[in-house]
């Protein structure tokens, strides 16, 4: 079941965030071309949103820790850079500003936006 589902920025493909901590990119128009990986493995469900046509930024729970996550769509087998977020429980959030190239971070339950 997907938990976060958005287009690219030039509409060819799907990336879908799962229950089971997966995250699956797809060009709707041949399903052979889907690509699977792990994400975070924390008990809160992953988001993710598209940074550019190739690139994916997630967040999630990584051993109680709210890290963030960036993807190359080209290699997705493994992570191009990781951090951490302020520490805290919360789900959060991620929305791109691909005109500024501002990445949002909202924490869900808190009263705080990040810009990145």
């Amino acid at each position: 079941m997907g938990t976060c589902i958005k287009w690219s920025p030039d509409g060819t493909r799907i990336m879908n965030m799962t229950k089971d901590k997966m995250m699956y990119v797809l060009d709707p128009r041949t399903i052979q071309s889907a690509q699977s990986v792990k994400t975070h493995t924390g008990p809160r469900q992953p988001k993710a949103c598209w940074i550019d046509n190739n690139t994916i930024i997630s967040s999630g729970l990584d051993m109680g820790d709210r890290q963030w996550g960036v993807w190359d769509t080209r290699k997705l087998t493994e992570r191009v850079a990781k951090g951490s977020f302020k520490p805290g429980l919360g789900v959060t959030h991620l929305y791109a500003d691909l005109e500024h190239k501002l990445v949002y971070a909202a924490f869900r339950g808190e009263m705080m936006i990040s810009l990145f």
